[in-house]
């Protein structure tokens, strides 16, 4: 092949990923700087020997993204991450050390149960370079609240300059979070979703603000540039959003899964028309067998056990293919990026005499909106 034909694909190749991404979101994204973080599952139940460890590193500096400059902008145009995007191309804008709190930054946290309900809410004190825990068994048993022991649930993390909506954040931070079992035995790994929080400005792709406040509360917020898009951007109502997650049920291993599916919000047939009771499924072994079945999906946050599910022949192994209708789709003209974003995962937990707690985390595998 000649190298001018070579160097044509390529071109052509890069223009057709460069649509697609100005197009939809069709993946997660990992390790990317978020103004705000969603965490979508987080539990701590004693009794079940289960914590929630996240840890918040927050940079000094960030550079250019240069998939964001290949898709329209330039080196010199400042342009940093989607889900940082107020910060750009810049550096912390922190100063002084984490223990003076009147140059310190804070960064605010709220958990919510199943259902977006809020339960419980603080603050760290963080600075540039710097790396915060947050140990969510310390913050049950230290709260007063113990019916937070063994409730699941998830978190949001924001700049807490950014919940007046007077001001810009002023960081970004990175959260990577594990779900301990047993004494240390397994570390299960979730994924965290960054996100955008310009309360005074659009995001330079989704056109969209992904967190919201009423008074100092999140109150409508999606991963909606990191996250699984839930729509396909076209303005009409009438595509289905598809995504497989595995599962594995073998007794011979204690084995045993939770699907665990992060929607944003509650659909539950009430007045608004949302109704994800009786999502269809197509469960499958792993011979092709199938067999039609439904899940329901109806709350923020879904943990479904697969064994609950019609599985072809009582199958064990297998992944469960989800084929979930969209529900809103508004475009007002050109790209503005999807009304909402999720993100599904499925822990796989098995063991042995010598490994009684082992927990995988496998994503779950896109599709595409169609």
């Amino acid at each position: 092949m000649s190298k001018m034909l070579r160097k044509r694909e390529l071109m052509i190749a890069c223009t057709l990923c460069a649509a697609s991404y100005m197009g939809a979101v069709q993946a997660i994204s990992q390790a990317e700087p978020g103004e705000a973080v969603l965490i979508p599952y987080v539990l701590y139940d004693s009794s079940k020997n289960i914590n929630t460890l996240t840890g918040i590193t927050i940079p000094s500096t960030l550079g250019n993204d240069p998939t964001q400059i290949e898709i329209g902008g330039n080196a010199n145009s400042g342009e940093g991450f989607t889900t940082a995007s107020d910060l750009g191309a810049s550096s912390c804008r922190l100063s002084g050390a984490p223990d003076n709190t009147s140059e310190t930054g804070v960064i605010s946290w709220w958990f919510y149960d199943e259902v977006g309900s809020l339960q419980h809410k603080g603050t760290l004190f963080t600075g540039c370079d710097d790396f915060v825990a947050l140990d969510w068994g310390s913050v049950v048993n230290s709260s007063g609240l113990p019916a937070l022991n063994g409730k699941v649930g998830y978190l949001v993390l924001a700049n807490n300059v950014a919940t007046s909506g007077s001001r810009q954040p002023d960081f970004a931070m990175y959260a990577d979070t594990v779900v301990i079992r047993g004494n240390w035995q397994s570390a299960a790994y979730i994924p965290t979703l960054p996100m955008t929080d310009n309360s005074g400005n659009s995001g330079p792709h989704q056109g969209v603000n992904e967190i919201v406040y009423t008074g100092d509360v999140p109150t409508d917020y999606a991963p909606l540039t990191s996250g699984m898009a839930l729509d396909n951007d076209d303005g009409s109502t009438g595509a289905t959003v598809r995504f497989d997650m595995r599962y594995f049920l073998d007794p011979s291993l204690n084995g045993s899964t939770e699907l665990v599916v992060w929607l944003g919000q509650n659909c539950r047939g009430g007045a608004d028309g949302c109704d994800r009771r009786n999502v269809p499924v197509t469960t499958f072994d792993t011979n092709r067998a199938s067999v039609a079945g439904a899940m329901n999906l109806s709350k923020i946050l879904n943990v479904i056990d697969p064994s609950t599910l019609a599985r072809p022949n009582n199958a064990l192994s297998g992944f469960v293919r989800v084929q979930m209708p969209e529900l809103s789709d508004n475009n007002g003209g050109g790209f503005e990026g999807p009304d909402r974003a999720g993100v599904g995962f499925a822990l796989i937990r098995f063991s042995t005499p010598g490994n009684s707690e082992q927990v995988q985390t496998i994503l779950a595998h896109e599709r595409g909106v169609k």
